[in-house]
Formats: C-alpha cells, sequence, structure tokens
C-alpha cells in the first residue's frame, strides 16, 4: 500500500496544506494520514494498537476497502543489529512476528509465526536500557518499561502537546496503560542521567515522609478542629473555661462537680417503690381483662343462639299457616276433582279414599298444635333477647373496669418516667461531663502525638536532604550541561534577546522562556516542549550522559498560534546538528505547514508528500 525509506538524522512527512485561492477542500493537510504513519511507526516500536477502535475497524472493512489481512513491516537497528518487524492489521488470525537481519525485500512468510517476535522485544530492551543499572520509578515502585518510554518519544497527537508531561490521551485507544505524573517526572529523570540508585533509594525515602507528613498535616488539622469542638462542649458542661487537660485544677473541678451530681438523688429507692405498685396494679388489670373477656365469651354464645331460636320461629309460623290452608280447603271447592261430599257420606257409601283422610277432630288438634308452637317459640326468643341485653350491659361494665385499671398503670409509668428522669439527670449530667472530659483528653493527646510526629519527620526529611548533598554536585553539572544545550535550542529558534532554562525540583520539571520577562503563551508553551525533546536527545548524544535511545518522533508538533518562522527554526536547529557529525539519531516529524526550503527535499523529506483530495495520495493511497 506505501513504502516509506527513513534515515538517520532529520526526516519529515510533509502533507501539503490547501490553496486558500483554490476551490478545492481546505483540509488537503488534514486526514491525509500523518497520524497513521506515527502510529505505524509506533506498532512496529511494539505498541499494543496501530490507531484508535474507529480506524481500525475502517481498515478491516473488506466490503469497502477491497483488501484483508493486511501488515505492517519495518526494519528496526537496534545496537546496529537489522531486525525484520511484521505486525498484523487483520482482526483475528496472525501474530507478530521478527526476524534478525531480515530485511523488507525478503520473501513474505505464506504463514507468519511470531517466532522471533519475542526475541526482538528482548533486544529493543537491551538496547534501550542496557546500560541503565537504575530502572525503578520512584512514585510507583514500578520497574521502567519500554511502552512507557516510547510515549515520551511519540507524543500522542490527541494530547496536543499541552503539557511537558502529558504524552498520551485516552482517545488515541494506546491501551498501554496509564502512568501518574509522578512516574513520568521520574522518567525523565532516569533518562536523563540525573538520578543515581542510591539517590533514588533516599528520594523515594523522601517522598514517603513527604507524603506522611503531608497526610500527618491534614490529620493535624482534622484532630485540631475536632479538639476545639470538644473544648467548647466540656466548657459548655462547665459553664466556664478549660484549660488544658492535665492542668489538676481543672481534673480536680471536673471530678467534685461528677461527684456532687451522682450523689444528689437516689434514683434506685424511687424505682423500686414505683415498680411495686405497677406490680399490683398491673395485676389487677390483668385480672379484670379477665373478667371482661369471660364475660365477652358468655355474651358471643348467646348472641350465637339467637339465629337458631328465630329460625325455629319461622319454621313453626309456616307450620300453622300450612296447618289453617289445609282445614279451610276441606270446605270449599278450589280446584277440580275435588271431593266435597262429608267425610261420613264417603264412609258408608264405602269410598276408597276416604280412609287415607283424617277426620275432623284429628285435623282440628293439629291446628291447635301448631298454634301453639308458634308461641312456645316467640317466648323463648324473648327470653333469650332478654338474657343478651343483661349479658351484654355485664360486658361492657367488665371491659370499662378493665380499661380503668390499664389506664391507672399507663398514668403511673408515666409519673414513674417523669421521677426518675428527673432523679436520673444529674447521674446523666456526671455521665456526659466524665465522657466530654474523656474525649477532650484523647484529643488533646492525638493532637500532640501528631505535632510531635510532624516534628520527626521534618527532622528526618533534613537528614535525607544533608543525605542528598553529596549527590549535588554532579546533579548540578549534568542540570547545566542540559540548560545550556536547552538555551541553545531556544535561542536558535527564537532569536533575539531570548534565553532557555529548565528547573528540575522537587515540584517537578519546568523549562522556561524569558525574553527581558517569563514568556509562557500556548504557542510558546509548544515550542518550549518541542524543543525539551530536542535537547534530551542531543544531551545523550553529545554528552554521552544519560540513557536517550536518540530516537524521536513529533506529530504535527506546530499548535495554536505558534509562529511559522519559530516552527520552522526548528527543522534547520536539527538539520545543523545533523551535519555537525552528530547524525547518531533519528527525528521524524511531520508536518502540515511547508518545511524550510533548505530541507524540503532529499534526503530530508520522505516521499511521497502527502495530500487529502485523493486516495492515492493519501499515507495508505486510498480512502478508508
Amino acid at each position: 500500500m506505501r513504502r516509506m525509506n527513513l534515515r538517520r538524522g532529520l526526516n519529515i512527512l510533509w502533507a501539503r496544506p490547501s490553496d486558500p485561492s483554490s476551490n478545492d477542500t481546505r483540509l488537503t493537510g488534514h486526514g491525509a494520514g500523518k497520524t497513521t504513519f506515527c502510529r505505524m511507526i509506533r506498532y512496529i516500536l511494539d505498541e499494543a494498537t496501530f490507531g484508535t477502535a474507529d480506524f481500525r475497524d475502517a481498515f478491516n472493512d473488506t466490503e469497502r476497502n477491497g483488501f484483508r489481512n493486511g501488515w505492517a513491516l519495518g526494519e528496526v537497528i537496534l545496537g546496529g543489529e537489522q531486525w525484520l518487524v511484521g505486525r498484523p492489521l487483520g482482526r483475528v488470525g496472525y501474530q507478530s512476528f521478527a526476524k534478525r537481519n531480515g530485511a523488507i525485500t525478503d520473501p513474505f512468510p505464506e504463514h507468519p509465526t511470531n517466532i522471533g517476535y519475542s526475541d526482538y522485544q528482548t533486544a529493543l530492551d537491551e538496547a534501550v536500557f542496557g546500560r541503565m543499572k537504575l530502572r525503578t520509578l520512584s512514585g510507583s515502585g514500578n520497574r521502567l518499561e519500554w511502552q512507557w518510554l516510547l510515549g515520551w518519544l511519540s507524543r500522542d497527537q490527541e494530547a496536543h502537546y499541552r503539557s511537558l508531561l502529558e504524552w498520551r490521551h485516552s482517545d488515541s485507544d494506546h491501551q498501554t496503560g496509564e502512568v501518574s505524573f509522578t512516574d513520568r517526572e521520574n522518567l525523565v529523570r532516569l533518562v536523563l542521567g540525573l538520578v543515581d540508585k542510591d539517590e533514588q533509594d533516599i528520594l523515594r525515602r523522601h517522598a514517603e515522609k513527604a507524603k506522611d507528613h503531608e497526610d500527618s498535616v491534614r490529620e493535624k488539622t482534622r484532630v485540631d478542629f475536632l479538639n476545639k469542638r470538644n473544648r467548647e462542649r466540656l466548657e459548655a458542661l462547665l459553664q466556664q473555661q478549660v484549660a488544658a487537660p492535665n492542668e489538676p485544677v481543672l481534673r480536680q473541678a471536673i471530678e467534685a462537680r461528677i461527684k456532687t451530681e451522682e450523689n444528689s438523688t437516689d434514683p434506685v429507692t424511687a424505682a423500686a417503690t414505683f415498680d411495686a405498685e405497677l406490680d399490683r396494679l398491673s395485676e389487677i388489670a390483668a385480672s379484670r381483662e379477665s373478667e371482661w373477656k369471660i364475660a365477652r365469651v358468655v355474651l358471643l354464645n348467646l348472641i350465637a343462639r339467637l339465629p337458631k331460636k328465630e329460625r325455629d320461629l319461622r319454621n313453626a309460623r309456616q307450620e300453622a299457616t300450612d296447618a289453617e290452608q289445609q282445614d279451610a280447603i276441606r270446605v270449599m271447592h278450589p280446584f277440580k276433582n275435588y271431593c266435597s261430599q262429608p267425610l261420613s257420606r264417603a264412609w258408608r257409601e264405602k269410598c276408597p279414599l276416604a280412609d287415607d283422610r283424617p277426620t275432623d277432630e284429628q285435623v282440628d288438634k293439629v291446628l291447635r298444635a301448631t298454634l301453639e308452637a308458634v308461641k312456645n317459640k316467640d317466648e323463648e326468643i324473648g327470653q333469650l333477647e332478654n338474657q343478651i341485653g343483661i349479658q351484654e350491659n355485664l360486658v361492657s361494665e367488665k371491659r370499662d373496669l378493665w380499661q380503668q385499671a390499664r389506664k391507672d398503670v399507663t398514668d403511673l409509668r408515666t409519673r414513674r418516667d417523669e421521677t426518675l428522669n428527673n432523679l436520673h439527670a444529674p447521674r446523666q449530667r456526671a455521665a456526659d461531663l466524665r465522657a466530654a472530659f474523656a474525649d477532650y483528653q484523647k484529643s488533646c493527646q492525638e493532637f500532640s502525638d501528631l505535632a510531635d510526629k510532624i516534628t520527626g519527620l521534618e527532622r528526618e526529611k533534613r537528614q535525607l536532604d544533608n543525605q542528598l548533598i553529596p549527590f549535588v554536585a554532579n546533579h548540578d553539572r549534568l542540570v547545566q550541561t542540559f540548560g545550556r544545550i536547552f538555551d541553545h535550542f531556544v535561542q536558535y529558534t527564537m532569536r533575539g534577546n531570548v534565553n532557555g532554562t529548565v528547573e528540575f525540583s522537587g515540584k517537578g520539571i519546568e523549562p522556561r522562556v524569558r525574553d527581558h520577562a517569563r514568556r509562557d503563551s500556548p504557542a510558546i508553551k509548544v515550542a518550549k516542549f518541542v524543543e525539551f525533546d530536542l535537547s534530551a536527545l542531543f544531551f545523550t548524544l553529545a554528552t554521552g550522559e544519560g540513557f536517550h535511545p536518540q530516537f524521536l518522533l513529533h506529530d504535527s508538533p506546530r499548535e495554536s498560534d505558534l509562529d511559522p518562522g519559530l516552527y520552522r527554526s526548528l527543522f534547520l536547529a536539527v538539520q545543523e546538528l545533523e551535519t555537525a557529525d552528530h547524525s547518531g539519531f533519528q527525528y521524524i516529524v511531520t508536518t502540515t505547514e511547508p518545511p524550510p526550503e533548505e530541507v524540503n527535499r532529499a534526503p530530508w523529506r520522505l516521499e511521497p508528500v502527502l495530500d487529502a483530495r485523493s486516495g492515492a495520495t493519501r499515507f495508505l493511497g486510498v480512502d478508508l
């Protein structure tokens, strides 16, 4: 898709900007593939991914792009030895491989495997850190890894050069893990050789003491607030100002007040008297409750009998009504075929049905009996209702007696609680006073212990500072040398009465630019961050100090209102150092701004010049 030939020294990948007078797109310099080019280099150098998730999905969209199983191949020189490195660009199915002494012109393997890639990773680690005796980051205690150093050597375009130590941004989907600010700052010091192993141990101990000191000072503020609150509470209870808790006069006053309060009342005797009376009233209430429940059960039984009595009365009345109707039928002709002959005649005539008919006397007897039964049932219901009324009165009376007994118990308990509360108040005041004094003593002791601890930590920090003194001379020499290199870049690029300095302090690393006064605009910040990175590269190259791998990759570092002249002078500064017999480095930079004429040609400018107006002139040669 694209083959790029890079070299030692300065390498410029230019994406041609749009022509303001043309009607073509104004985005020709953007979206041409500069960042993709940088991500592929980072991928070859063992970074986890070759682009964002969206870019990887677009690259592997076979239906749109018509290709699959892409590969990134690169020749990497490690300590004078060449490696052919292959990284798969497809989603699944292939693994990275590496071949010692291999070249891109070698036949591509039909079935690439991961053989040799772990050896390449080992060689990469050895080439970068082989001389470094100290690889422990002071902030976390983790071992310095190549992926983290690569973050500094190849800043994310998404980070926009906002900070000297802000190298990676979550939007780039770099997948190399987060590194704390403290570890990033310490990484720079380690690479520049500004930290000795013994010095690192002291710095780590110093950092621990400093953190403990900071936490203790913060805790002292909290305990001081708590102590003041406890003192105010104690003063409110005593109604007087109090001194330190170990003052004998204060302790005697509190003990005397507690003794007076505790001996002023006798709640135990009062409680016993109330409890005896409560027991007696409770027994009365329980007895009256039982009487009410028994009377209520009797009432319910009487009420339960009433429906049956009423049902029997209804049945008796129905029987009486039926008997009267039958007697009337005997003397009437209510329907067809009714026999109206007297029973005596029916017998004389020997009617076969006459024997089944009752006599008049029998009929009268039955009628009288049914009427008597109705009367008796009616009287029984009246008696039962009278009994129910009497029992209801009794139940009401028993309930009133029980409720009154229960009220007597409740009233006595209320009086008991009020009385005992009043009797316990002095003892509660004594308990509150004792607790408040104990809290005041405790918080005062905590405050005193923290003050002693802080004093001790400050003493230990001063001792550690003294132990760092032997390292200061060499450290100052290296810092001054680095500062002179940084100042050279600043003066070369900014001209005039401008100078640059770098401060390495306990609070961090601060490159500064001064032109009669300190300059710190957004554009100047970007320039000084780029100049700092270049200074770090040439510091190791020119002096042999430190452990910089002399590789640097900047993706479109021009930001904000950075002056084009200042920006272009950075390229010329690198070119000048390259020609001054210091070509043992590689600086790769992408740009939309046209490079200076002096380097806008081979061998410094890479081919081809990118252009976003067509797929063929983009970095990958296609529109994804």
